[in-house]
């Protein structure tokens, strides 16, 4: 029903965050100065976190705002480590966002971590170490829709070094606390991207798009991979940013106590037709499976 976006486009001017209501109506600023960008909605509708730098010469860090109670152009930083704290992901339960940070890294490169949803308990979830050779950085991270798995860009260290080498990882979220207590590494690489390729996840949770581009200037494709990384393609050229829509029905949903029809279920998807049966005529048979006339053929 509603939607967040950030506004300004300046280079040195602010950018705040907004909200309207889905026809484009009722347009409310949540924030007042600063450059605040990527707001990330928590599950319950009413919480934002989003990346803010309150002023010039300061920490990019990352806040929430309750757009319902709070008092408009007033938030909460709930992470703020030295140098750049951003691209909160909320998990679909609400209980945890991860984010990623410059903090503790070296060679501008950043890590990904997570915290609690009011900022305490932060941990790291994926780094290279110091003297790993690939100087990997971990951005844009992504949540499947049950929680239960994580995307993230792969990128050699920062910058424009994201092309065109940078590739999609995922990894169970299981496996990434287990990564944590015994320093290995649970993500698994299934894609070429290139880029910034901000991964978004079908509603059933098998399939990744994303962007794909060799070089900052040049033209970026969408493509798609399933999620164990064996089949892989091209949506379309010329396009970026890809966002799924999320299924508009819950699976199992229970009765609604209020409407004695029950939740509203769309339609199945019209199924493919059976595979065509041809007789048993060889090269007799003509496109259709039908005898060319030989009269002496028996099936």
């Amino acid at each position: 029903q509603r939607l967040a976006f950030a506004r300004g486009n300046v280079v040195g001017e602010p950018r705040d965050i907004y909200i309207m209501d889905a026809d484009g109506s009722n347009v409310i600023q949540l924030t007042s100065g600063g450059y605040n960008i990527e707001p990330s909605w928590g599950p319950d509708d009413h919480m934002i976190a989003f990346s803010s730098l309150p002023a010039l010469g300061a920490s990019m860090s990352v806040s929430v705002i309750d757009v319902d109670t709070e008092v408009s152009w007033w938030s909460r930083i709930i992470v703020d480590y030295p140098g750049w704290d951003a691209q909160p992901a909320w998990s679909p339960d609400g209980q945890t966002i991860m984010f990623s940070s410059d903090y503790e890294a070296d060679y501008s490169r950043t890590h990904l971590y997570a915290m609690n949803a009011d900022g305490s308990n932060v941990r790291v979830i994926a780094q290279e170490a110091l003297w790993d050779y690939a100087l990997l950085s971990y951005l844009q991270s992504a949540w499947s829709p049950d929680g239960q798995t994580i995307a993230v860009v792969s990128c050699p260290a920062a910058g424009d070094t994201c092309y065109p080498d940078s590739s999609i990882a995922v990894a169970n979220t299981d496996e990434l606390r287990e990564m944590v207590e015994t320093g290995g590494s649970a993500l698994r690489e299934i894609a070429q991207a290139g880029g910034y390729a901000r991964p978004t996840w079908s509603p059933d949770g098998q399939w990744i798009a994303f962007s794909s581009s060799q070089c900052r200037d040049c033209e970026s494709s969408i493509r798609f991979v399933s999620i164990d990384g064996s089949d892989e393609g091209l949506l379309m050229d010329n396009g970026h940013s890809p966002t799924w829509r999320p299924d508009t029905v819950t699976p199992n949903a229970p009765d609604d106590p209020d409407d004695p029809k029950g939740p509203v279920k769309e339609p199945d998807e019209p199924k493919d037709p059976p595979p065509t049966k041809l007789p048993k005529c060889g090269s007799n048979c003509d496109n259709k499976g039908k005898l060319t006339g030989a009269d002496d053929i028996k099936d």
